[in-house]
């Protein structure tokens, strides 16, 4: 009935209390965050896109903490571009201890890629400029969700707080932050229900990735991750990847993140594996051993919520990253102060400037 009618489970869902103030201990409490908020209601049909900004002033998650935010009136006399930057500049600047989702909220449907002789240079992004600054989130455009939730227990900054300025002549945003590494290989981006199982499918994407990306055959647990003889195997690297770390099946069962030992989230992804790949002989026995008493379907759920519409890559060091389909190879792969999840950004004309791509996630 449901695809007869058209309806979506995430439509009705949104609705649900979504203008009573949630339990702030509980895992809706995401909706305290404006910017969170807006990035939801993309779907929304508005009168037009300054409602995507004025429709909310008077929502409680403008009044957390942030007086920059909250000092936001109405003002239809203003271009899109400068309604959407002044909210990007208040949002930064108020509060960037907690505001620096702002940055993750961004999503590019693509980015220049090509020379006018085909090659791949990239670099000159900045002669290509965009209707806004590339770390203002443009609300008119919606890819996919997000990763970088307030309520994340992502914490690649550690605790080092956010460190930022705005030149607001030339609308160039300074942040520090320490670089990663740079994407060596890239997927296309994945399908909704990409992890689903589906036996019309001759190769799986969790194969087909696995190989094509991560340079692997066979899943087994001769593999370290980053060739690190004490770090983790490869393919619990990938699994958690995938899956960006199990988080949202930690807040799904309402525990601590932390509290769930790595030998659980193992066997959700071995379990799958397993089972995905059951008519073929890519699985060792090792790792059909860690499948023990493992939930595929919480894996399954995680991987095709943070995967779908994301793609996956390779860095030049071998790390994992998801991330927004707009990225490519020879992207930087950056953490910044104050930043929950990782960065992919695109090389400037200098060394020093970048434009932004999306946040990632990485094993």
């Amino acid at each position: 009935m449901r695809k007869h009618f058209g309806l979506r489970t995430t439509d009705i869902k949104y609705l649900y209390k979504r203008f009573v103030e949630p339990d702030r201990a509980g895992r809706h409490a995401n909706r305290l965050g404006l910017m969170y908020e807006l990035h939801r209601a993309a779907h929304c049909r508005l009168t037009g896109p300054r409602d995507k900004v004025f429709a909310f002033p008077g929502h409680y998650a403008v009044r957390e903490g942030n007086p920059q935010l909250a000092a936001i009136r109405a003002d239809y006399s203003k271009s899109v571009e400068e309604i959407y930057y002044d909210l990007a500049e208040r949002a930064l600047l108020g509060d960037p201890g907690k505001t620096l989702i702002t940055l993750a909220v961004v999503q590019h449907p693509r980015l220049p890629s090509k020379t006018l002789d085909g090659s791949h240079a990239r670099h000159l992004v900045d002669a290509m400029p965009l209707p806004l600054p590339s770390w203002v989130p443009d609300w008119r455009e919606h890819e996919s969700h997000i990763l970088s939730e307030p309520t994340s227990s992502h914490r690649a900054h550690a605790s080092r707080p956010a460190d930022l300025e705005i030149e607001r002549a030339t609308k160039v945003l300074k942040l520090r932050g320490i670089k990663v590494d740079v994407l060596e290989a890239c997927s296309d981006p994945t399908q909704q229900k990409e992890f689903h199982f589906d036996k019309s499918r001759r190769v799986l994407a969790i194969e087909s990735l696995w190989r094509e990306i991560c340079g692997k055959t066979r899943f087994d647990l001769k593999n370290r991750y980053l060739d690190d003889p004490n770090g983790d195997h490869a393919v619990f690297a990938y699994m958690q990847t995938l899956s960006s770390g199990g988080i949202a099946t930690a807040s799904w069962d309402a525990r601590h993140y932390h509290e769930i030992d790595r030998e659980e989230w193992f066997a959700q992804g071995a379990a799958y594996l397993i089972t995905a790949l059951a008519d073929t002989d890519l699985v060792s026995a090792e790792l059909r051993d860690k499948a023990v008493g493992g939930d595929l379907y919480k894996w399954t759920r995680a991987a095709n919520g943070s995967a779908s519409n994301w793609s996956f890559g390779r860095t030049a060091q071998g790390c994992y990253v998801l991330g927004p389909k707009a990225m490519e190879k020879g992207d930087v792969v950056c953490v910044l102060f104050g930043e929950k999840m990782p960065l992919c950004c695109v090389r400037g004309m200098t060394a020093s400037s970048f434009s932004l791509a999306n946040a990632t996630c990485m094993a």
